[in-house]
Formats: C-alpha cells, sequence, structure tokens
C-alpha cells in the first residue's frame, strides 16, 4: 500500500530514501528543506522557518525578499521625485542622508562617476539594496544616471 504524504502538494512532497530498518512509517520531506523545521529562501538562500515561507510565482521567498518582489525599486518615478521635493521643502530633516548614501554620494564624487556594479563592489553591497539606495538617490535627484559610450555610469546630479 502507498502512503501519501500530508497535505495538498502531494507532487512537491518526496519520500526519504530508507536508512535502516523501517518502523512501518514513511517520512516525507520538502525537496527544499534544509533541516528540521526550516526552508531555504529561492533567491537569497538563507534559512526559512517551516510556515514562514512566501508563495511567489512557484518559488519559496524569506519575508524580505517578497517584500522587495512586490515592490522592486524604480528610478524613474516622476510621483517619487515630485514627493521627494515637497517634503523636503516641508520638512529639513527629510532630506537627511542615511550613512549609505553618504557613502555612494562621496563614491561619485571621487570617481566623477562610475557603473552602479563598481559602486556595489566598493561599498560592498549586494546589486538589489544598492538599486534601491540609487533610486531613493535618484528620487531626491542627488544622482542620475548617463550613458558614457555603451556604459552606464552612475553620477552627480
Amino acid at each position: 500500500m502507498k502512503m501519501s504524504p500530508p497535505g495538498d502538494d502531494q507532487q512537491c512532497m518526496r519520500q526519504r530514501p530508507e536508512q535502516g530498518p523501517t518502523t512501518g512509517q514513511s517520512e516525507w520531506y520538502h525537496p527544499k528543506q534544509k533541516g528540521m523545521g526550516s526552508m531555504v529562501c529561492d533567491r537569497c538562500g538563507d534559512e526559512i522557518p517551516t510556515g514562514d515561507e512566501m508563495d511567489y510565482y512557484g518559488q519559496s521567498l524569506c519575508e524580505d525578499c517578497y517584500i522587495k518582489a512586490l515592490s522592486p525599486a524604480q528610478g524613474c518615478d516622476p510621483w517619487a521625485v515630485r514627493s521627494a521635493q515637497s517634503l523636503s521643502q516641508l520638512d529639513e530633516g527629510y532630506a537627511q542622508l542615511s550613512e549609505t548614501h553618504a557613502s555612494i554620494l562621496q563614491v561619485l564624487e571621487e570617481t566623477g562617476g562610475i557603473e552602479a556594479e563598481v559602486i556595489a563592489e566598493r561599498l560592498n553591497m549586494k546589486m538589489p539594496d544598492l538599486q534601491r539606495e540609487l533610486a531613493t538617490l535618484r528620487h531626491m535627484e542627488k544622482v542620475r544616471g548617463e550613458m558614457r559610450g555603451s556604459r552606464k555610469v552612475m553620477c552627480l546630479w
């Protein structure tokens, strides 16, 4: 008699290979499962407690990757630029830069403009994180993109 795994996702579940004498009970697991009670995020590879994973188009994501997938960074957003301008006029504290923003601006000032990948390497950042920070700086009109030959570089506004 063939046992079926618990739950509705039978095609995702697999039976563990038998090890030693069997007790008559089969043990089922999810193929992406890392350890007991945890899974692995399909994007970043971090461990996710079972039950905390988020499904996004067939991917099992951690909460951080799920939020990034739902709201990707957009550098060209006229409403975000308008909002940043309006808020900076109302509250001077809004226009203050974070340490990360200041570091990015310093690198761009020193180099006169470089590719985003080089900035990420120099600041030891992941590209998605850098893109989100650059989008914020673009909305504040601190940096802009520019084509130099066949290269797309980021430079000061």
